[in-house]
């Protein structure tokens, strides 16, 4: 307990096996469990601190994300309740930990950019899914789901709602389900494994995700796939058109082919990611306004730089100007520049 503290002694007791069941002790999966669900836990509510925006929870379907999440959160309430009305502890608790992992490796992945930019059904969604959380985990972690259950006070919008999660009712977290959840969730899971295909796909051509690709064929039948699902993988893959073929001999099918564009599009990835790196060194908060001076000889990095200006502005939160730049040597591909990062007064 001293080590790694009570909530993740009590978690193990109960995650490993029954509770009620010999434990053939082993420190190592302890820390294990410290990383998983609890540092992940964590880390997921340091990222609502910053970007939560003080939402109130309520959950949206306005994006696919945030249904699925919705759809998410409303079975695992009921398989928690059912397992836990049966004695079923050990299978409760796993089913929490699972959910933790997929709000912190999907959704919250796929979903930061919305949150930073202050989608509010997405805010709204994420202090629901933490507030649900809260409550799943009291029985289990008493002293973590209140931590949890205090750090969302003010951003869930009802007076009524008890100051301690130990005295709020075990249905107040849970999400109405919808008649076509079972089909989202059905739905999301055929996106992620194409995701993890294509992925797999991507290292085995030694393909960095950051370089985007024109194009991934899906081997799958029946219906197209819909829209907003498709538009998932073309993110998480990085490509610019998602296909669909029934009698391909592979499940993914990637085009490697890198048009000169790509390339360009692959250049302004890679940079964005090195001076945000740079602004993390520097001490700089997501919110903080910079000005980049860059200096750069390389015609094809100027001008991915010239089309790709909004964008690298956005994801960077910074003004690009051209100028003499000492501070900062960069390598983008196989291009060189320098820049100077000055906060904004």
């Amino acid at each position: 307990i001293e080590k790694s503290g009570a909530a993740v002694v009590r978690w193990y007791m109960v995650a490993v096996n029954q509770p009620w069941d010999s434990k053939l002790f082993d420190e190592a999966e302890l820390k294990k469990m410290a990383n998983k669900p609890f540092g992940t836990l964590m880390n997921v509510l340091s990222f609502h601190g910053l970007h939560g925006g003080h939402a109130r929870a309520e959950w949206s379907d306005a994006h696919v994300l945030d249904a699925w999440l919705r759809a998410r959160f409303a079975s695992l309430h009921h398989d928690v309740t059912e397992h836990l009305d049966a004695y079923r502890i050990n299978e409760a608790a796993r089913a929490i930990g699972d959910a933790v992992d997929e709000v912190s490796t999907w959704w919250l992945r796929r979903s930061r950019e919305r949150l930073k930019a202050g989608d509010g059904g997405a805010r709204g969604t994420f202090t629901a899914a933490l507030h649900s959380l809260s409550i799943l985990l009291a029985p289990f972690a008493p002293f973590t789901a209140e931590r949890l259950w205090m750090s969302l006070r003010g951003a869930r919008g009802d007076e009524a709602i008890p100051s301690s999660v130990h005295l709020a009712m075990w249905d107040i977290g849970a999400p109405s389900p919808h008649g076509d959840d079972a089909a989202l969730l059905t739905a999301m899971a055929e996106v992620r494994r194409f995701c993890a295909f294509g992925l797999e796909a991507r290292a085995a051509a030694g393909m960095p995700v950051r370089q985007a690709l024109g194009k991934v064929t899906l081997k799958r039948s029946g219906p197209p796939m819909d829209p907003a699902l498709q538009a998932l993988i073309a993110d998480e893959l990085n490509v610019k058109v998602v296909a669909e073929d029934a009698v391909m001999p592979t499940d993914v099918d990637l085009d490697t082919t890198i048009t000169p564009e790509l390339q360009r599009e692959g250049m302004i990835r890679e940079l964005s990611r090195a001076v945000n790196d740079i602004r993390k060194q520097m001490g700089l908060t997501p919110s903080d306004r910079v000005t980049v001076t860059y200096a750069c000889a390389d015609a094809e990095l100027q001008r991915a730089i010239a089309e790709h200006g909004a964008s690298l502005a956005q994801t960077t939160r910074a003004e690009w100007r051209v100028g003499a730049a000492t501070q900062n040597a960069i390598v983008v591909g196989s291009a060189s520049m320098t820049i100077d990062i000055v906060r904004a007064s």
